[in-house]
Formats: C-alpha cells, sequence, structure tokens
C-alpha cells in the first residue's frame, strides 16, 4: 500500500514537470519570432543611403505614412500586412530564419511617385531585420525595371574594384615599358 504523503509527492513532481514543459515550449515559440521592421520613404532624388532599421532615415528624404505592404514567404503565402504610421514604419512579427518577400501596394504610396524597388526579397535573421521601401517622384524614378542597386552595394563595389584593376594593370604596363 502507497502511503499518501508519497502519493502527494507523486502527484507534485508529475504537476512540476508538466508546468516547466509548458515554459519551456512557450519560451522556445518566442524565441523562434523576431520583429521585423518595413520603412518606407519619399525622396526628392536617389537618397544617400537607403532606409534601414540599423542607419534610419536619409535627411533629404521624409517618412510616409498610410502605405500598405503585403508580406509573404517564398511559396506565396501571406504572413502579415501592415501599414506604415507618421513615421514611416509598421511592424510585425515572423518567424527568425525565413526568407520573406515584402510587396508595398503602390495604389496607397503617396501620389505622384514609384517605388525604387518592389517587391523586396530579404530574411529575417535579426533583430534589425526588416525592408526599407524609397518612392521618388515618377520624373526621377529609373525607366529600367530592374531592383536598383543602392550606394554601398555589391555593384557599385565590383565596379570599382574592376577599375581599380584595369588601372594596376595599365600601371604595370608601364613601369615594364610596353
Amino acid at each position: 500500500m502507497v502511503r499518501p504523503a508519497v502519493r502527494l509527492l507523486a502527484v507534485c513532481c508529475v504537476v512540476l514537470a508538466l508546468v516547466v514543459t509548458l515554459l519551456s515550449v512557450t519560451a522556445r515559440s518566442a524565441a523562434a519570432q523576431l520583429e521585423f521592421r518595413v520603412i518606407k520613404v519619399a525622396c526628392p532624388g536617389v537618397p544617400s543611403f537607403e532606409p534601414s532599421t540599423g542607419r534610419g532615415i536619409p535627411p533629404e528624404c521624409t517618412p510616409a505614412a498610410g502605405v500598405s505592404f503585403t508580406i509573404q514567404d517564398t511559396a506565396g503565402t501571406v504572413l502579415a500586412t501592415c501599414t506604415t504610421n507618421a513615421q514611416g514604419l509598421c511592424v510585425v512579427t515572423l518567424p527568425e530564419g525565413i526568407t520573406v518577400v515584402v510587396t508595398e501596394d503602390v495604389s496607397t504610396a503617396p501620389p505622384g511617385t514609384v517605388p525604387l524597388r518592389n517587391p523586396i526579397t530579404t530574411q529575417v535573421l535579426t533583430e534589425f531585420a526588416g525592408a526599407g521601401f524609397v518612392n521618388l517622384p515618377r520624373s526621377v524614378a529609373p525607366a529600367t525595371g530592374r531592383p536598383w542597386q543602392g550606394p554601398g552595394s555589391i555593384a557599385l563595389v565590383t565596379t570599382a574594384l574592376g577599375g581599380g584593376l584595369v588601372l594596376t594593370g595599365w600601371g604595370l604596363r608601364r613601369v615594364r615599358g610596353r
């Protein structure tokens, strides 16, 4: 026959194990989610840098309020929607580590402007995860339809390196007398 004290101890251990399990599952779920920020600005021309959660908004640009965005995974499933506030910002919670496609609803953009890039594909990796959208006046926006490579982009770095290598080769030829 089992004593009442042993039975009570066994029940307490089971209840404690359930509580610990529930708390650990909740903590893991919370850790797997990150805030994802969408920043929207209107600029008179190509900005000095693209808006981001780490760098903020370029000084020549103004926040664009009331612009709507849809955030989807790469399979096209809508994960969230949001509309920018007076600071040109909207925040959603997304699973960490996924790739998302953020699309601006151009019908909600400031009148007479078009997005520099739309949509933007990015990853949700850190607490700085987000997408920065720039709208330009129609008269200034690029007409190519290609994604724009902004200041500091890999295209700019590649061009600078390529030019440097050409100049280095030219300099070596002059030194050797060819």
